[in-house]
């Protein structure tokens, strides 16, 4: 259901309000929102700004109908739902006075007339000349359940901040610029790299841990030991005709895309009035299959694997069919290149903490996991620092029977499967002839980097320039963000929680 909330953050809007609607802002630490300066109907002060019930309640009025009715629906039935709506509107909020009071201390404001250049400019609203047109600029914010006036504030809001974003982007470009050369440099890098794995599993099971120690570790990590949520899953295929399948024709291919979604919305409809999705197969012909007690890991909460049969129950469905609740039923969904899915949650088996001695074995299974772990870091440690005083790597790794790798060509953006994002990261850390270790899901990783050498081909290949694109974008997003951050802490803020809490009871 987050998933829903977020969906219209990849709206034109909300890209265009971007800086005004990012990180969120961690507010639930101050200590001073009983102080008695706050009005009962405030339920933000920050610096000199308030922000009212009723502000809050527009805004979360605001953001809800932007939603689709399904969602809608949803999060005004679930209370802990829409508390987060609430929250995430009253971050919004907290974060535009900020922007507000810095741009107006500033000086900086935005005119009717320069307002009015940049929106008739904005593709969206321009018909096929290229010219400005009321009637679809209407139908934008219409589609957007947008009011011009709201529209146009927003708009101002935000390049209000565009603004203060190109100052502080032209503040801190020479730090950005000290900061970014060395990681194009690195990025132009080939390295040759060696890896010795240091599994876990050669080492001898210890002891079994003592009852005192066992029963400790649990009650210390019980939801470590959690039975995962499962479901009962259903599930039917649609496929679209053979004989239309490559059909060249638009025409024909909307065609057949509009009586596919046609005969969805008619299972969704069938689902509706409590035909069973099995029924429904069965009754237009249609592949169907059913699964019972599944994870979103495809096992059993006991951990062991569930057998499908049909094959369609991919981790792509079980993520989907994690996504929403109880007796209903997703969207019309691509499988494979011709074919859809519907998939309908049967039944949901809540996660539960099983008591100590039905745990006991999988936490003595952990603790010696542990201790095995333990011995695999010691012996890493031991041939780094044999290395280190000397030592051929891939000798030792022969003398002690690990498996030995050679990784010639390694660059930054295009890795190797065999390389996790933390070896990866670790490798390029490195001189020359460095050596570290890495932890792995079943061991460690000895690491040792054999030589590095710049490549100039790389300047020109595309990926390098995408990657280095996105990695200065991300740069000075984070430094807009940190500026802003370090903006609303130098403000004083103090929140009203039962102010908070009525609004969200209003709804």
């Amino acid at each position: 259901m987050i998933q829903i909330l977020n969906k219209f953050s990849m709206s034109w809007l909300a890209k265009g309000l971007l800086l005004l609607l990012v990180a969120s802002f961690v507010v639930w630490g101050v200590t001073d929102w009983l102080a008695p300066r706050m009005q009962k109907d405030t339920v933000a002060h920050l610096g000199s700004d308030s922000i009212s019930k009723e502000m809050l309640y527009r805004a979360t009025r605001s953001r809800l109908n932007q939603l689709p009715q399904e969602a809608k629906e949803s999060i005004q039935k679930d209370p802990q739902l829409l508390a987060i709506l609430v929250s995430q509107s009253l971050q919004n909020l907290i974060r535009d006075s900020a922007l507000k009071q810095e741009l107006s201390s500033l000086g900086i404001d935005i005119s009717n007339d320069f307002l009015k250049e940049v929106v008739f400019s904005r593709p969206e609203f321009q018909d096929k000349s290229g010219h400005f047109s009321k009637t679809q600029f209407d139908a934008v914010l219409a589609a957007n359940r947008l009011s011009e006036r709201a529209f146009l504030a927003y708009e101002k809001e935000h390049l209000r901040a565009l603004f203060l974003q190109r100052a502080i982007a032209l503040k801190e470009a020479g730090v950005s610029d000290a900061i970014m050369e060395p990681l194009r440099n690195q990025l132009r890098e080939t390295r040759s790299i060696t890896l010795v794995g240091v599994p876990a599993r050669i080492f001898p099971l210890v002891t079994k841990p003592a009852e005192a120690d066992l029963k400790r570790y649990y009650e210390d990590n019980k939801p470590d030991f959690a039975r995962l949520e499962a479901r009962d899953l259903s599930i039917i295929i649609l496929t679209q005709p053979r004989s239309k399948r490559r059909t060249t024709n638009e025409e024909d291919r909307e065609s057949d895309r509009d009586a596919l979604y046609e005969k969805a919305r008619s299972i969704q409809d069938r689902l509706a009035e409590g035909e069973s999705l099995a029924s429904i197969a069965q009754a237009m012909n249609l592949s169907h299959a059913s699964i019972q007690g599944v994870t979103s890991r495809g096992t059993t909460q006991d951990g062991v694997v569930v057998k499908d049969a049909s094959g369609l129950f991919t981790q792509k469905v079980l993520d989907h069919a994690f996504e929403f609740g109880e007796g209903n039923e997703s969207d019309l969904t691509p499988l494979t290149e011709d074919r859809y899915y519907i998939v309908v949650v049967d039944k949901i088996i809540p996660s539960v903490i099983p008591s100590f001695e039905e745990a006991k074995e999988q936490v003595t299974r952990v603790l010696q996991e542990r201790e095995r772990m333990k011995k695999a870091k010691q012996k890493a440690d031991q041939i780094i620092k044999e290395v280190k005083v000397g030592e051929n790597l891939k000798a030792i790794a022969q003398k002690d029977h690990l498996t030995v790798q050679v990784l010639p060509e390694v660059t930054l953006f295009t890795p190797t499967k065999i390389l996790s994002p933390e070896a990866l990261v670790r490798a390029f850390s490195l001189s020359e002839k460095g050596v570290d270790s890495v932890l792995g899901d079943k061991g460690y990783q000895v690491i040792q980097v054999d030589s590095i050498r710049a490549n100039s081909v790389l300047v020109t290949n595309p990926e390098y320039i995408k990657t280095l694109a996105a990695l200065e974008a991300d740069f000075r997003s984070d430094i807009e963000n940190s500026y802003v951050h370090a903006l609303e802490e130098s403000l004083s803020l103090a929140i009203n929680e039962k102010a908070f809490q009525e609004v969200v009871e209003a709804f």
